[in-house]
């Protein structure tokens, strides 16, 4: 019993460590690619697999982590990603992602999805899947004075 609490506070000593030096180095403070959407604490990223390619491609191992039939692709180029994120005073959270084909012959809208796991059954899986429904046109760039704002237009 002894060696199985001294192995529990090493890993987590270590995993402290290693926490420590990926904020270190960390210079991303939210995913990359254009914030499309905002609503309250509630962001969507849209990531280009090509532009983005590490990001993309440790979105697909996260991804493989949680959803045992994921087929992971080092090709992320023909991607888009579409990451909802939580934000708060520590900043923004990965609550889940999509990803759609740039070009899909057969119009599907969902090449992959995931909800993590301290989000799920809380409906946010739904508000991803009714995003993924949404095309990239009903979302427009306003020009308010200096800044840039993103609205919605829900078409009803």
């Amino acid at each position: 019993m002894l060696c199985l609490v001294m192995e529990i506070h090493v890993a987590e000593m270590i995993f402290r460590s290693c926490l420590i030096l990926m904020q270190a180095k960390c210079t991303l403070h939210h995913p990359p690619g254009n914030e499309i959407y905002r609503k309250g604490r509630i962001s969507f990223f849209e990531i280009d697999g090509r532009k983005n390619k590490a990001y993309a491609q440790n979105l697909c191992l996260l991804a493989k982590l949680f959803l045992d039939h994921k087929t992971l692709y080092y090709d992320t180029d023909p991607f888009l990603f579409y990451v909802m994120t939580d934000f708060d005073s520590r900043g923004f959270h990965i609550v889940g992602y999509f990803s759609k084909e740039k070009e899909s012959t057969e119009d599907y809208n969902v090449a992959c999805i995931l909800t993590m796991p301290p989000y799920q059954r809380k409906g946010y899986g739904k508000l991803l899947i009714e995003f993924s429904k949404c095309s990239v046109e009903k979302f427009h760039l306003m020009k308010y004075s200096d800044s840039w704002q993103l609205k919605y237009w829900v078409l009803l």
